[in-house]
């Protein structure tokens, strides 16, 4: 398809130069030479500089040549020259003249005092060098600086040196160079977008004006104007992106309202679009596919296409005859297409003037080529001419003779192609680097996922936390940035439907999923909501809270769950044994409560008056026992729960109702030699001669798969 656009186009390069070449050549042919620029006119005497340096002022530039610039026994001579002023739509400079026999050492400095220019005509000055054999004015390589009213600019070189500028935004309205800024009714954006760049919000020199609106179906409108001289190419990104719609702008008629319509055609895509030189056009930007913060940018290039379309249009200034509605240009677009497609296609897009050159050569190419009747493209074209008469009988005898002498007028137009050169297009290429970037763009949040429709690897904990986030948190439902997720009512809700994919994972693989999740999230709290559904879908039961403790004796008193442990019960199954202890020390008990997976209390330990009681993390070790530590006011305590048939095993570890004192008091959970099986630490103090005074005997308590036996 690539391959066919650009045959096309290199096609309608062709057709648009036949289409009047004779009546250009034919009417230009006896003036002599082309329209050329104002030549600098020297007036004055002038000023010799030898190798101290120094400084010439001729009011309106100003040149400064530093010692050591100029070879011993050498001078450089300053060039005074008559101002130019306003041009065909461009504003020149007072030129200044340098004349050595002998490369400088060092580079002149030339500065001209332009306070008349607006600082957009500052912003896009270039600075110009005068060509004597092309009679033109042609950017230079070195670039301006401004500082303020001034321009700067530093040169090596003989010539005579100047700034070019567009003579003003109306001006170049009418010249066909600028364009306002398109209009936008201001109304709110979607809600999905979060921001917008907009290059020309301070800056009317910018290579684009943008404005942005917005349009049914959650789209936004991007007016954008061209305010070049030049065709660019919009180019959106990332590559999932694409337009939503296209508009071209207002219709317009005339030759070339046929060439961008026909390179609208060629060359736009899903992510890219025609922006003809000044001219206003309309982009829709969807809402993206993916969910979370996304950015689509479009970006104005100058590419291989562009070239074609501006070469095109270039070519129609200059000719003022007709002849595009011509059947018979359908024959020459067919031969070009078979014959200059592949030269253009296999030069590789440089820079702008070497494109531009190689569309030219492709194209004289192929021009010689057709009108050679002996040759394979010149016997393919009168084919295609011949079938084409049959098509159209209403065509006239003139229309075809028309038609046949266009077609042979190529050649020539070729040749004014080529001498076109290429300033028109360089001059303002220069100028983008003076006024900021060619690009806009949108962000905002993507299209979610319909909740509950993504797919969990049932391996990778933190790949499917990953996705379960992004399907849950980044609905449209919690886009409100004020609040935390967890404050959503919302939240508990979705988050079961979010997480159905993972009814076919394994519980055993839920548990640690679930325990993951608050400590990978940036939202524990909320993680911990998702945490317990995915549990309850595993068949645990969520941490009961509220009036939840009350009705299951869990408390005596207001209370508060001060942790939690899921486990599978050899009679109970899938259990969940919490901790809680009163709102207020001293109102009420501490307890340990089990329930199985319908919430229904198995197991519970009415303890005493504690100041803490709390399952130690992690809670168990390779053995599935179960550890808590509590305290009731002084020493830590260490309670082994290991699930049995009967309920716990307790190793004399839990101290009766309301008491302290058992087994592992003044201990303390370790995993002395990391092996995953945990050993206890018991710590007592011999009071000798008194408790204050007395030493601490530590003892190593380690499970030998019966018991917990000290070393």
């Amino acid at each position: 398809m690539r391959t066919k656009q650009v045959l096309i186009v290199v096609t309608a390069l062709a057709v648009v130069i036949a289409g009047g070449a004779g009546g250009w050549w034919w009417t230009h042919r006896d003036r002599g030479q082309a329209q050329t620029d104002p030549a600098p006119q020297v007036t004055g005497k002038p000023t010799k500089i030898g190798p101290d340096g120094g400084t010439v002022d001729n009011g309106d530039v100003t040149i400064v040549i530093p010692a050591g610039a100029v070879p011993s026994g050498e001078t450089v001579t300053v060039l005074s020259v008559e101002s130019i002023g306003a041009h065909d739509g461009e504003i020149f400079g007072r030129p200044i003249g340098v004349e050595h026999s002998q490369p400088l050492a060092k580079p002149a400095t030339l500065r001209w005092k332009a306070g008349a220019l607006t600082a957009r005509q500052r912003a896009s000055a270039v600075l110009t060098r005068w060509d004597p054999d092309s009679r033109m004015w042609k950017v230079a390589g070195p670039q301006l600086t401004v500082d303020g009213d001034v321009l700067t600019a530093t040169v090596s070189e003989f010539s005579f040196w100047d700034w070019a500028a567009s003579a003003s935004q109306w001006t170049g309205q009418i010249a066909g160079k600028r364009v306002d800024a398109p209009h936008c009714n201001g109304k709110p954006l979607p809600g999905w977008v979060r921001g917008v760049v907009d290059p020309d919000e301070d800056l009317s020199a910018a290579a684009l004006r943008v404005c942005f609106e917005p349009d049914r179906d959650d789209i936004v409108t991007a007016r954008v104007a061209n305010n070049r001289s030049f065709t660019q190419r919009l180019t959106l990104t990332p590559k999932d992106a694409a337009w939503a719609w296209t508009w071209a702008g207002r219709e317009e008629f005339g030759p070339k309202a046929v060439i961008y319509r026909t390179a609208h055609d060629v060359f736009d895509s899903d992510t890219s679009y025609l922006l003809p030189p000044t001219h206003e056009v309309a982009v829709g930007i969807g809402r993206p596919a993916g969910a979370g913060s996304q950015m689509q940018t479009a970006t104005g290039v100058v590419d291989f296409r562009t070239v074609l379309t501006d070469a095109v249009a270039y070519v129609f200034d200059q000719i003022p005859v007709g002849g595009s509605d011509n059947p018979l240009i359908n024959a020459l677009l067919q031969a070009l297409f078979e014959c200059g497609g592949k030269q253009a296609l296999d030069r590789p897009e440089r820079k702008v003037d070497a494109i531009v050159r190689a569309v030219v050569q492709a194209v004289t190419g192929c021009a010689a080529e057709i009108v050679r009747p002996d040759s394979e493209f010149g016997a393919r074209l009168e084919s295609l001419e011949q079938q084409i008469i049959r098509s159209n009988p209403g065509a006239t005898a003139q229309t075809i003779a028309r038609g046949d002498r266009l077609i042979h007028q190529l050649a020539q137009a070729c040749k004014i192609l080529a001498y076109a050169d290429l300033l028109f297009y360089l001059s303002d290429q220069l100028a983008e680097t003076l006024v900021g970037p060619l690009m806009f763009s949108v962000r905002g949040d993507g299209k979610p996922q319909k909740l509950g429709e993504w797919k969990p690897s049932c391996t990778d904990r933190d790949t499917d936390s990953n996705r379960l986030y992004r399907n849950l948190a980044l609905q449209d439902t919690f886009a409100d940035k004020n609040k935390e997720l967890w404050q959503f009512s919302q939240w508990r809700s979705s988050a079961r439907t979010a997480i159905e994919p993972m009814k076919t994972c394994p519980a055993e693989y839920l548990l640690k999923f679930a325990d993951y999740l608050p400590g990978d999230w940036g939202d524990p709290k909320a993680a911990r909501v998702v945490a317990d559904e995915i549990r309850r879908l595993a068949g645990y039961a969520a941490v009961p809270s509220g009036d939840q403790l009350r009705r299951l004796g869990a408390c005596s008193a207001a209370c508060t769950v001060t942790g939690q442990v899921w486990f599978d019960h050899p009679a109970w199954g899938h259990s969940l044994l919490f901790t809680t202890l009163p709102n207020e020390v001293g109102v009420g008990e501490a307890y340990i409560t089990v329930i199985d997976g319908a919430g229904k209390v198995r197991w519970q330990h009415r303890a005493g008056y504690w100041y803490r009681l709390a399952p130690n993390s992690p809670a168990r070790d390779n053995t599935g026992h179960i550890f808590l530590n509590y305290d009731p006011g002084r020493l830590n305590g260490v309670i082994i729960l290991n699930p049995s048939p009967a309920g716990f095993d307790t190793y004399q570890t839990l101290p009766a109702p309301g008491d302290y004192a058992q087994r592992f008091y003044s201990a303390s959970v370790v995993d002395t030699n990391h092996d995953g099986r945990f050993e206890i630490d018991s710590a007592l103090n011999d009071c000798e001669p008194d408790c204050a005074g007395g030493t601490i005997h530590h003892t190593s308590y380690q499970w030998n798969g019966t018991d917990y036996i000290g070393h």
